[in-house]
């Protein structure tokens, strides 16, 4: 039986690691103030901008959330508020476009005993889900894991997202028939 597109667990190979390891955006390694620019894509017909956001209650982003079709609470600022008790800490980066939200993710993780762990619920979010756009942003999201050295991450993809599954279909993720994870989720 074929795990429908929406429905997949995948992981990142071992052999992978060393892309990982090799930086798909230069991101300055000063820290970060409110909200500090990490790169840049010109896409089909607009520059848009990837920045991470220190603000851990960003009204804009919620705001964003609440307009895109894809937007769920679990990408939301009070999300990381309600995980405060599991000791969860969250990476929030925002991508915009002739100063408009144009997407994002938040990442939340926390250090295990193999190191820092992380997921990443209901996201990313892309508007529009466009397989360029997206691609870029998973882009991010590699380099992003790889700063902040996050040796796992489970990723659970938006309910209504068409584009997020395909691709990471195609990237170098694999189903992960291990670990007893929802179905829904995507490990990279």
């Amino acid at each position: 039986m074929s795990i429908p597109q929406t429905d997949r667990v995948a992981e990142l190979r071992e052999e992978d690691l060393q892309l990982r390891r090799r930086p798909i955006l230069s991101i300055s390694s000063t820290p970060a103030t409110q909200s500090s620019p990490i790169g840049t894509r010109q896409l089909t017909d607009e520059l848009v901008t990837a920045s991470l956001s220190c603000d851990h209650s960003d009204p804009a982003w919620d705001a964003f959330l609440q307009s895109s079709p894809l937007g769920q609470f679990q990408q939301s600022a009070m999300w990381p508020q309600a995980k405060q008790g599991e000791v969860w800490q969250p990476i929030t980066v925002v991508f915009t476009a002739a100063d408009q939200m144009r997407g994002g993710f938040q990442i939340l993780w926390r250090q295990s005993r193999l190191g820092r762990i992380g997921y990443v619920s209901k996201g990313p979010i892309v508007d529009p889900e466009t397989p360029e756009c997206a691609s870029y942003v998973i882009d991010v999201l590699r380099t992003i894991v790889s700063r902040y050295s996050i040796r796992a991450l489970i990723l659970h993809p938006p309910d209504n997202s068409r584009v997020l599954p395909e691709l990471l279909g195609r990237r170098p993720f694999e189903v992960n028939g291990l670990m007893k994870v929802n179905e829904a989720t995507v490990f990279i």
